[in-house]
């Protein structure tokens, strides 16, 4: 869990370049071919690889990690949990309200960042990392394109990406932490507050949609509104 927080931490402070996405990728399928001698069996992972690679490619577009603080809202709505209205309408007002005054490219990175988190359920394989670390680095080449620079900084963010594999997480401590990467992003653990046990709720419903809820409307509602107020 803390690896995990460090790992985007560092990143979001010290802007590595995004080529070590690239080297990490390399190197760890070295290691799966050669010392492992396993192949990729990526489609056991799909889920896991496609949710890191949202996330990645979310925080690229903007580079801020305070959106992934609203992650309680996402999992209410998305997922369908039952009795958290109240944390439910208060978080629908309040990230109506934020993302009608951000950037569309902003809105875009938020949703990526939260979908792709709650996708990410299970432990990062070795499989799931190269995978999502290639789409990261090219995302990273694409949306924040520099001159290519490998230093220390690029070498203690590959040397993280490695502590990554196989380590399991929580999402609403994740969540929660990535609150203090922004000044304002400080009243978001108050919103969490009111739904606390969200991430149990998710875990005993085994990681699965809420059958006939339909509170994912929301949430899609929100995001169309505002590409309608972009547009007109």
């Amino acid at each position: 869990m803390v690896l995990l927080v460090l790992h985007w931490y560092y990143i979001y402070i010290s802007k590595p370049h995004p080529v070590f996405h690239l080297i990490a990728c390399l190197l760890l399928l070295l290691f799966q071919k050669l010392l492992l001698k396993k192949t990729l069996k990526w489609r056991k992972k799909l889920q896991t690889t496609v949710g890191i690679s949202l996330m990645y490619i979310g925080y690229y577009i903007t580079c801020e990690l305070v959106h992934f603080g609203f992650l309680p809202f996402y999992a209410i709505s998305l997922i369908g949990l039952r009795k958290k209205l109240i944390a439910f309408y208060i978080f629908s007002v309040v990230t109506g309200t934020i993302l009608c005054l951000l950037p569309v490219t902003t809105v875009v990175s938020h949703v990526l960042m939260n979908v792709g988190r709650l996708l990410r359920i299970k432990k990062m394989s070795i499989t799931s990392c190269i995978i999502s670390s290639l789409i990261a680095g090219v995302a990273g080449q694409v949306f924040q394109p520099r001159p290519l620079e490998l230093g220390y900084r690029e070498m203690l963010a590959i040397i993280s990406t490695f502590f990554l594999v196989n380590k399991s997480d929580r999402m609403d401590i994740f969540s929660l932490f990535m609150c203090f990467s922004y000044f304002w992003g400080l009243l978001l653990p108050l919103l969490h507050s009111f739904c606390l046990d969200w991430y149990r709720c998710y875990e005993n419903n085994h990681f699965y949609r809420v059958k006939r809820s339909y509170l994912f409307f929301t949430p899609i509602a929100i995001i169309l509104l505002r590409a309608l107020y972009a547009i007109f």
